[in-house]
């Protein structure tokens, strides 16, 4: 089945194309080969695909495949954010938080996590919520908005989101049964700090 996804792929099919990088990367029908996936990944980002440009860009970020490149990692995930993708929004927002390959903005990445929060990205709520409850320069503090964002993230699983939650209802709304209900999610998800409560 390679055979034939790598001749599609070769003519430019999108799809063929992500489909053979991806079973390049985990060795799928065929050895495993970070370098051919990361060829395959990067004719996917030319294509403007959300999919190949944030695989291609984490595979620059990581140097898996190919040189470790900070830069062209943020280029992929800034062009899949523009695209609408929340990987991407959410990638790019790390990056600009971190200023890893760019220069650090944490204005621009709260607008890029809310973004990629918004359209129902876990880590984006997080981090989000996180950016949000915390006193920073560039970015005023809001803590209702911080507690709808952790709800989200608690809500769709994330155990950083339940600590997060508990964590505020116990300081903003001081209601301890609900805050020791969260704690206690968090915890059997494995969240050490939820744990050590």
């Amino acid at each position: 089945a390679n055979r034939y996804l790598k001749i599609a792929a070769d003519k430019g099919h999108l799809l063929s194309q992500l489909t053979f990088a991806y079973n390049a990367y985990n060795g799928i029908g065929m050895t495993q080969n970070y370098s051919l996936a990361a060829s395959y990944y990067k004719l996917a980002a030319e294509q403007n695909s959300p999919q190949g440009l944030c695989t291609y860009g984490i595979m620059a970020q990581s140097g898996k495949g190919m040189p470790q490149d900070s830069v062209l990692a943020v280029k992929c995930f800034r062009k899949a954010a523009f695209l609408g993708d929340p990987v991407g929004q959410y990638n790019y927002a790390l990056m600009l938080q971190t200023g890893n390959g760019i220069e650090k903005n944490i204005y621009e990445a709260s607008k890029y996590y809310k973004l990629a929060a918004d359209n129902d990205n876990v880590e984006a709520q997080c981090n989000y919520a996180i950016l949000i409850s915390q006193d920073h320069p560039e970015l005023p503090k809001n803590i209702v908005e911080a507690r709808h964002y952790a709800k989200l993230a608690s809500d769709g699983g994330s155990p950083t989101g339940q600590f997060l939650y508990a964590q505020i209802l116990n300081k903003i709304d001081n209601n301890i049964t609900e805050s020791i209900k969260y704690y206690r999610l968090s915890a059997a998800q494995g969240n050490v700090q939820a744990q050590r409560m």
